[in-house]
């Protein structure tokens, strides 16, 4: 798939293209993105229900830079609705880490006369990693 997103680059006939639904990804956005660099022909472009990320929006963004002649281009609202999913259900876990973290806190410390460092140190070791994946996009 990827070579033929690059043979994009040189073909002077074409100017609407629909690839949605084939399922390029990220790579396939970025070979995308390279080739629209250069054609010039393309007004019209359509890549929703492609697995895109954000590398592969990346990738396309850096074609705008290039091509000043695409002025139709939806919003790829299937995608960024699946990226959003992920990020909830990413979201959901850390914060379910993160609440078994405080509890193994918890019980290290139940009893100050029986502190368990190990439980505490793996406790706080837990949740430091529970909020490093709140902050990762």
């Amino acid at each position: 798939m990827s070579l033929a997103l690059r043979s994009i680059a040189s073909n002077k006939g074409l100017t609407r293209l629909d690839i949605s639904g084939n399922l390029i990804g990220d790579m396939g956005a970025q070979a995308l993105g390279l080739s629209l660099r250069t054609n010039r022909t393309i007004t019209a472009l359509s890549t929703d229900k492609n697995r895109i990320g954000v590398a592969g929006l990346k990738g396309l963004r850096g074609a705008l830079y290039g091509n000043k002649k695409i002025v139709e281009w939806p919003v790829m609202t299937h995608d960024i609705g699946c990226y959003l999913d992920l990020l909830a259900e990413g979201v959901r876990e850390a914060n379910m880490e993160e609440e078994s973290a405080h509890d193994i806190i918890k019980d290290a410390c139940a009893n100050p006369l029986m502190e368990d460092p190990v439980l505490k140190t793996e406790g706080l070791d837990a949740l430091r990693s529970a909020k490093h994946l709140k902050r990762e996009p």
